[in-house]
């Protein structure tokens, strides 16, 4: 296998965000709030609204992860990544008053990523 790193850290990526889900589920069966209603509980809107964000950025992790491992190096975007899956972690335990550090982490690992690929990419051209 040629990116393992990388690998590793979208599983443990996608095994934050089944949890992430699972979590909705669980607060679904606690409130007996039952799907397509979204409202009607303040926990059940948080932990939608966790679930939605770690969607809407999984959307922009996941290329910038793998495309930093094929510009730059495995090692390099696994480093980089693996702050992601941290962040999203703090952020889900910690939503709604508390997950601001949370996101900060992710965001910066999501700017990294972007940095790196982009210096891969003008390296790669010249």
């Amino acid at each position: 296998m040629e990116f393992p790193l990388s690998a590793t850290v979208t599983l443990v990526t996608l095994g934050i965000y089944f949890r992430v889900l699972a979590n909705v589920s669980k607060v679904r069966a606690k409130t007996d709030i039952w799907g397509p209603a979204t409202s009607g509980s303040y926990e059940l809107e948080c932990a939608i609204r966790s679930q939605t964000n770690m969607t809407e950025h999984l959307v922009m992790f996941f290329p910038l992860l793998w495309l930093c491992a094929f510009l730059n190096s495995d090692l390099s975007a696994a480093v980089l990544g693996s702050l992601f899956p941290v962040g999203r972690i703090f952020y889900a335990r910690h939503y709604p008053t508390g997950h601001r550090p949370g996101f900060l982490i992710q965001l910066f690992s999501e700017i990294a990523l972007f940095l790196a690929v982009s210096f891969g990419l003008v390296l790669s051209v010249m």
